[in-house]
């Protein structure tokens, strides 16, 4: 890689046989220039911008030929970029807490700020998701127009039984909503107490290395006198202990304090650190080849194996940062799961 004197422009040299100049100041790009080169046996170098004059040199033809390009800056600049770069965001929320606490319920006042039917009450079976746009949850989570913003919840079932398997889905949270009946005093708090300690041993660290924020979410507080209950200085000592950003009492039936618990959330979510950017054409093919996979009743691979696979069948689209970026997208929609083998190579379970 290397930028023009005046740092407006910068270009980059890849193995499908491109050089690339890009605009420095939103990362589109502006021109494809076609050169043959081994980029590996040049250690990924062979161009260099003249450091005075707007003057790119870059070598080609395996290393045997030196090509200097005088470049228009001004005009490049003006440039639409020749392919549009999409920039998913995508935010996962997990809901735990006991069995039959709520959390369907706030998951279905979250997503379509309704209650459910009679026939809609019961208890969650492993897990369920709720995929949203970020708007929808709060008009200020909305993105700029070369944004696409998701939010995805993820309500799991309370039930012990199913505590081993969602460890494996914890990877990458964005935000935690741990709800408890507040008004039930000491033995809730000791129950929050224990889930918080199993649920800080398998968040772990994002891919950005930024940690997931939690919240403590006072559910079924649906009425006044339910409120007078909710001893504050047991929570307050709650929130201190175990690294709760904050607490909030609602009523997901009334839904009282629902619009404040999305401001929270959308406060909450750290937009930079949720960046991700990907072509929406090297998206497609991805998601198409897990599907081809799926059907053809491949249960696990190797995230190596999958990244040569990519590589393989779309190697003019093909960049490991983007895969990467994807596969992030997908796990985080609840599509594919990344996890680690004991080998500690990482996998994809489809």
């Amino acid at each position: 890689m290397s930028f023009s004197s005046d740092g407006r422009l910068f270009a980059s040299k890849s193995g499908d046989e491109s050089v690339r100049v890009w605009r420095h100041a939103d990362w589109e790009t502006l021109t494809v220039l076609r050169e043959k080169c081994d980029v590996e046996a040049n250690g990924g170098a062979g161009l260099s911008f003249n450091p005075v004059e707007p003057q790119l040199v870059t070598l080609g033809d395996n290393s045997s030929v030196l090509r200097m390009w005088n470049v228009d800056v001004d005009s490049l600049i003006s440039l639409r970029p020749i392919e549009e770069l999409v920039r998913y965001t995508s935010a996962k929320i997990v809901i735990v807490g006991e069995s039959n606490v709520g959390k369907s319920c706030l998951a279905m006042r979250l997503a379509e700020d309704r209650y459910p039917e009679d026939h809609e009450h019961g208890t969650t079976h492993g897990m369920r998701f709720w995929p949203m746009e970020a708007e929808e949850l709060h008009p200020a989570a909305k993105p700029p127009e070369v944004q696409r913003r998701d939010v995805v919840l993820w309500d799991f079932g309370g039930q012990d039984e199913y505590q081993l398997v969602h460890q494996m889905f914890l990877h990458n949270t964005t935000l935690a909503l741990m709800l408890i009946d507040p008004t039930r005093g000491r033995a809730a708090m000791d129950k929050a107490r224990d889930r918080n300690q199993r649920l800080e041993k398998h968040l772990g660290k994002a891919e950005n290395n930024s940690s997931a924020v939690k919240l403590q979410v006072g559910a079924k507080v649906d009425e006044t006198r339910k409120k007078k209950l909710i001893a504050k200085t047991s929570i307050d000592e709650l929130c201190e202990d175990c690294g709760f950003a904050g607490f909030l009492d609602l009523s997901a039936r009334a839904g009282r304090n629902t619009k404040k618990l999305r401001k929270l959330i959308s406060d909450a979510l750290d937009r930079d650190q949720m960046a991700k950017t990907s072509r929406p054409e090297l998206f497609q093919h991805i998601r198409d080849d897990v599907e081809a996979r799926r059907k053809k009743k491949q249960i696990v691979l190797t995230l190596d194996a999958f990244k040569k696979a990519i590589k393989k069948s779309a190697a003019k689209l093909y960049e490991e940062a983007a895969v990467n970026a994807v596969s992030d997208q997908l796990a985080t929609q609840g599509t594919i799961v990344r996890t680690k083998l004991t080998g500690g190579d990482e996998a994809l379970v489809l």
